[in-house]
């Protein structure tokens, strides 16, 4: 029975021609359909059906595309007529079509604007009746139009039915205890809904990457790692970055293996896990730190994990689980992978080319160029295929908000300094010298794409880290391993690129800056470069040490009720380190702490250790503390135990009276040898670590 436009679903569309079942708010309205048809968008909100009389025939169609984006299928169909195809090996942009009889043709595109969590979906009919001819009649239905995706995970909004291997052997006349025959393997693994996902090539572990291994691990980290022994049918490999872990688990009732993997990539900011191909590749920004998620495929593969993001420490904490259930509440395998185990980040190479696309080809498929006014569309479509739409600011940088004006010369310059010599900047940019005078704040604007990208630099002496920033991503440099005078690279993919030096060694309280911006689409070619500071000299302006915690009103009781803590607990490694990281103060915690028992600070009486030769009396401590006077005699050296951290914290003051300074230190925090010579003798002065631990 033909379709009929008076009949539900269409019988309800507006005037528009519209029967909008969606209920979230589209980014745009339905474009005004004209002609004798009438279209219903589903309640998923990426369906659309549509009912099309056609008067040369006198007849109504059916027609109807539909986009299941959490199982990652793709249809489309007119009248009985349904083209099904996998999202896994679409090509998103292309415009296709399908036929009936080649006289109904639905021509579509689909583009995957994954970074704005869209779809970008143009479909238009034709009628045609003569083959060399133009076809008698067609009508656009969506032009470009964004349709929004639904919220999909990797363990809900998947549709996998159950499997029991027992039942499928029995069905198909086998016995469970055979090996089953290649047709059985690919049968069960089409029943299970699964073989979509599955790589063409399954991963071997007597091959690389997992070959050779040691307790079940390949492992090409160079820095040492405390891994499990893996027992059972599986090899993990873990790569040079040292951030990430994929593994092949043989599955020997059914003679395949299956490959697991999580990636986590520091410099992007990005985190790619899954099994096989079904998976998910996102950035930090839009991922659950800290809770314990699943990815299954189907019932008979499940990876449980947990990862925590050490931003200070330069380290992931992982647990990792990984387990094959052929039958419903029953697993042949559970292997731990990961149990608390910490993976150091170990630099970036800014060198490496992250998309390789070039915008230019991409525009000239579309009869476009670099010089064209590009549609807001477009210019989505340009900011999705150069990876960067995940890490913009919204809203956008201004240049002419209080931030960056008034401005002279492309400044506005808010250090107090009256010897700095800025050099004028030309073109769309602003930028602002803070108050700190060692950081930078610039917001370029690029009219190719409509929109600003936020830059920044921050050399924070009192914190000992130096912040870089494109957009929503950054990266923190400690000062106390960092290399002065070196040229270095830090870049929004391969977009907005920062080529900075910063130096230090002629004059400790004057860092000589350099820093140059451009903005790539093409490979190897700039089409913007502005040069910022060149060896340009900032003052460092001295540090308050008795500032109070980095975090206004902190409040500890606050913060562990924030992280459902039972007041008073003691706080495992990873909270100790996550309330660190709150204060501000992760990246100035020594690695392993220091040790009362240790030969450094024991055997003690009363709480010292007295190397100094001198009879130096010394009051007894009534704390959880031992110090330690040096054999010069002029120092102290203490180690405090933190029950509630589970930890020690290690403090001193050291004065060389041979070149009359003295120098304070807390963790790795230390002061700047300060002169005897001109000192105030009596008065109390202060030395704090972010206002969480103080000397006095």
């Amino acid at each position: 029975m033909p379709c009929n436009r008076q009949l539900p679903p269409f019988s309800s569309a507006q005037s528009d021609g519209w029967n909008n079942e969606c209920k979230l708010n589209l980014p745009y309205r339905l474009p005004t359909l004209s002609g004798p048809l009438t279209c219903q968008l589903t309640d998923t909100c990426t369906g659309i059906q549509c009912c099309v009389e056609i008067k040369e025939i006198g007849k109504s169609i059916d027609v109807f595309v539909i986009l299941d984006a959490c199982n990652y299928q793709f249809a489309a169909g007119i009248e009985k007529l349904t083209f099904n195809q996998s999202l896994l090996n679409y090509e998103f942009g292309k415009k296709e079509s399908f036929n009936l009889m080649n006289v109904f043709r639905v021509g579509y595109s689909i583009d995957d604007l994954k970074g704005e969590k869209q779809f970008l979906v143009s479909v238009d009919i034709s009628v045609c009746f003569e083959a060399n001819k133009p076809c008698a009649k067609s009508i656009p239905i969506l032009e470009e139009i964004r349709l929004p995706k639904p919220l999909c995970n990797l363990e809900s909004g998947f549709s996998f039915p159950d499997i029991s291997l027992k039942n499928f052997t029995q069905s198909v006349g086998l016995n469970i205890l055979d090996q089953l025959p290649g047709y059985a393997v690919d049968l069960l693994l089409e029943k299970s809904g699964i073989s979509q996902f599955l790589e063409e090539k399954p991963c071997d572990r007597m091959m690389s990457p997992y070959s050779p291994a040691v307790n079940g691990w390949n492992k090409t980290c160079p820095v040492d790692l405390s891994l499990p022994a893996l027992t059972g049918p599986l090899t993990c490999h873990i790569p040079d970055y040292c951030t990430g872990v994929e593994c092949c688990v043989d599955v020997k009732p059914i003679g395949r293996s299956f490959h697991a993997y999580i990636f986590l990539d520091a410099c992007s900011n990005r985190i790619k896990l899954g099994i096989e191909k079904f998976g998910i590749d996102i950035s930090y920004l839009n991922f659950e730190f800290g809770a314990v998620q699943h990815a299954k495929l189907a019932s008979i593969i499940t990876v449980d994990y947990s990862i925590y993001d050490l931003f200070d420490e330069k380290k992931y904490m992982v647990n990792m689980n990984l387990s094959v259930c052929l039958e419903p509440g029953s697993c042949d395998i559970n292997v731990e992978i990961f149990n608390e185990v910490y993976l150091p980040k170990i630099g970036c190479d800014w060198n490496v080319d992250f998309s390789g696309i070039s915008v230019t080809d991409f525009l000239k498929e579309k009869g476009l160029s670099l010089s064209n006014q590009l549609s807001n569309n477009v210019i989505s479509q340009v900011l999705e295929r150069i990876g960067v739409t995940e890490y913009l600011e919204s809203p956008q940088c201004d240049r002419h908000s209080s931030t960056y004006s008034p401005s002279k010369n492309g400044w506005k310059n808010d250090c107090p300094s009256s010897k700095l010599d800025l050099p004028a900047l030309s073109g769309s940019l602003q930028c602002t010298l803070k108050s700190s005078c060692t950081a930078v704040d610039c917001c370029i604007y690029v009219d190719f794409l409509k929109r600003s990208f936020h830059v920044m630099l921050d050399i924070d002496m009192c914190s000992r880290k130096i912040t870089l920033g494109v957009e929503k991503l950054k990266m923190d440099l400690s000062v106390l391993d960092y290399t002065w005078g070196v040229k270095d690279s830090y870049k929004l993919m391969d977009t907005v690129v920062m080529d900075y030096s910063i130096d230090n060694r002629d004059d400790k309280n004057i860092f000589k800056v350099s820093l140059n911006i451009s903005v790539r689409f093409d490979p190897g070619n700039s089409m913007f470069d502005w040069i910022l500071l060149q060896d340009t000299p900032l003052p460092q302006i001295p540090c308050d040490w008795n500032s109070g915690f980095a975090v206004k009103d902190f409040s500890l009781t606050s913060w562990m009720q924030n992280v459902n803590l039972p007041s008073g607990q003691q706080l495992s490694r990873i909270m100790a380190s996550k309330l660190f990281e709150q204060l501000g103060i992760g990246s100035l915690m020594e690695e392993n702490s220091c040790q009362r028992s240790g030969p450094k600070y024991s055997p003690a009486v009363d709480g010292w250790k007295k190397d100094c030769p001198l009879n130096v009396p010394m009051t007894p401590l009534k704390v959880p503390a031992t110090c330690l006077i040096p054999s010069h005699c002029t120092g102290v050296d203490c180690c405090v135990d933190i029950d509630l951290l589970g930890r020690s914290l290690h403090a001193y003051i050291d004065l060389d009276t041979c070149n009359n300074q003295f120098t304070v230190g807390i963790e790795k925090l230390k002061l700047d040898p300060v002169s005897l010579i001109d000192y105030k003798f009596g008065t109390t002065n202060h030395f704090n670590l972010k206002g969480a631990v103080r000397v006095t």
